[in-house]
């Protein structure tokens, strides 16, 4: 009888039958299709966050990635290892570049500086602010529903304006 390599015997209950080498139908053990861990929460970024175990993450800016992708590119062709071009990386660079707000490390280290003192705000939302880059507080509340009861309209219409002036500042 044959074996799965323990002392465990195939039988028709936990085997598989599948297409072998040269079209021949080769009976392997059965291995049961794995399922996403259930967990209690549902993740979402609505009115109140629930990113899960992505709750205290630093979470980056279209335009962080893209300066991290650049810099990873710049070390490993130094280095003579090029980053593996496929499709999904192509793409990836292509929807970085066409959405990325912000070019350079400066800028992005002056945004950061210049919202650190809003401890209110979770790294997410303050990611997704440099994102989206929303014209005024309505618009900034309804794109990141979080916001609604955490800063007032004055506050965070004092935000946007600041990083639109840097965003100006470092178009021209």
């Amino acid at each position: 009888m044959a074996t799965n390599g323990s002392s465990t015997p195939l039988t028709p209950a936990n085997t598989t039958r599948k297409l072998g080498p040269g079209g021949t139908v080769v009976t392997v053990p059965y291995h049961p299709p794995r399922e996403r861990p259930r967990t209690d929460l549902d993740l979402e970024a609505g009115e109140v966050l629930n990113l899960g175990e992505f709750q205290d993450a630093h979470a980056l800016s279209i335009s962080e990635a893209r300066l991290i992708v650049e810099r990873t590119e710049q070390i490993r062709n130094k280095k003579g290892t090029k980053l593996r071009e496929t499709e999904n990386l192509s793409k990836m660079l292509t929807y970085m570049d066409a959405f990325s707000r912000f070019r350079t490390l400066n800028t992005l280290n002056q945004i950061e500086t210049m919202l650190l003192p809003y401890t209110q705000l979770e790294q997410f939302e303050k990611a997704q602010i440099v994102t989206l880059c929303p014209g005024d507080p309505e618009e900034a509340k309804v794109l990141i529903p979080s916001l609604a009861n955490k800063i007032s309209d004055d506050v965070l219409r004092d935000i946007l304006e600041q990083i639109d002036q840097l965003r100006q500042f470092n178009e021209e």
